[in-house]
């Protein structure tokens, strides 16, 4: 990370962008913004991390974290688990119920 910008979200309060730089194969710098944060300590200038672009357009580079890799698949078992469970008390109550009464729908 090279520095942070210092700005205000929609609601007035404080707001920090860190801005990261990286030499992309042809050797162009370039810079790209993380999410805005609320905690100015969360990066410190000088800090690496790993950043993930599309050859073709480097311009567009992301931050490689844990819910960058894995966001979309939790967001989905979270959607997923409640529907799981349900599907599967509804199986097995037709199991035990369904083996004394023939007539359970």
């Amino acid at each position: 990370m090279i520095r942070i910008e210092e700005g205000k979200d929609n609601e007035g309060d404080a707001a920090y962008t860190p801005i990261f730089a990286f030499i992309a194969p042809d050797s162009t710098r370039i810079l790209f913004k993380d999410a805005t944060s609320p905690h100015r300590d969360e990066w410190r200038v000088g800090q690496e991390t790993t950043a993930v672009y599309n050859p073709s357009d480097p311009w567009d580079a992301k931050l490689l974290n844990s819910f960058a890799r894995f966001g979309d698949a939790i967001v989905m078992m979270c959607l997923a688990m409640p529907l799981l469970v349900l599907g599967g008390g509804y199986y097995i109550t037709r199991l035990l119920i369904g083996a004394r009464n023939e007539y359970f729908m």
